[in-house]
């Protein structure tokens, strides 16, 4: 081998191993920060498929539960205290004629009901319709039930609160049961009963 080449290998092979390492040093320290970007990049990209898919999937699951809540009967009693009746609710006690067999039935009832607070009647009424009521008026909340598709615990909701209506109105004083009525009862003020 010629002296000339002997002496530039001798230069460049310590310069060209020298920067092999350095290319492969500044490759591999790159790299990672590259392949992390990458990497970042392509979890964002998951992130943001996966987010629209989550969207998509919520949007489905709210038309299914607005599905649901389509199919279910109406309700006839409100859930706010007291009781009180919705348009379908009033719908059913006109149906049942509920309002005249109240009001006809509240007076002979001063025995049991005469002398107790507001929420004492409501209980009673509640037991009254549930457990007091003669086969015909059976009959007819069955009859009555069928034919505005709901349970009969729906039609004797709706007989509870005209019943303890009637009788809010029969035994319970003026100023206190429009107190009542009107949802304005207040619990450090008891309402009294007339006896």
């Amino acid at each position: 081998m010629p002296e000339w080449l002997d002496t530039g290998l001798r230069v460049i092979t310590p310069l060209g191993m020298f920067a092999v390492v350095a290319i492969s040093v500044y490759i591999n320290w790159r790299r990672p920060r590259y392949a992390s970007l990458k990497d970042q990049g392509e979890w964002k990209g998951g992130v943001d498929a996966d987010i629209k898919n989550i969207k998509e999937f919520m949007k489905e699951i709210r038309e299914d539960v607005k599905e649901i809540f389509d199919r279910l009967p109406p309700r006839a009693v409100t859930t706010e205290s007291p009781l009180r009746l919705t348009d379908f609710g009033e719908r059913i006690a006109e149906h049942l004629q509920a309002r005249d067999w109240a009001g006809s039935l509240a007076p002979t009832l001063s025995n049991e009901v005469g002398g107790k607070q507001p929420f004492q009647i409501d209980e009673f009424a509640n037991a009254y319709v549930h457990e007091m009521l003669d086969d015909d008026w059976n009959m007819r909340i069955a009859s009555c039930a069928y034919e505005f598709g709901i349970e009969k615990d729906g039609v004797l909701s709706v007989l509870r609160v005209v019943l303890r209506d009637a009788l809010l109105r029969t035994y319970v004083p003026t100023i206190d049961n429009n107190r009542y009525l009107n949802h304005a009862v207040s619990a450090s003020e008891p309402l009294t009963i007339r006896p």
